[in-house]
């Protein structure tokens, strides 16, 4: 779960979203770096990509990861 300080999606206008994260990030030679691309990608085909460029660290805050799905019969 991703917020973002400005509106993000174009299909509600919420500042909220659920994608899979994609970034590129740069170094910046002393030890730590930025992202210059952030993709958020839809699991629906029918949605496009979310793509962020050059965002600020305080624009941008992942919320919630999903780190493993349990499935139980």
């Amino acid at each position: 779960m991703v917020q973002y300080h400005e509106s993000m999606t174009p299909r509600s206008g919420d500042s909220y979203t659920v994608e899979r994260y994609e970034s590129d990030k740069v170094s910046d030679g002393a030890g730590s770096w930025r992202h210059t691309e952030i993709r958020l990608l839809p699991e629906n085909p029918d949605f496009a990509p979310i793509i962020l460029r050059d965002v600020r660290d305080d624009e941008f805050h992942v919320l919630a990861e999903v780190v493993e799905v349990f499935v139980t019969s």
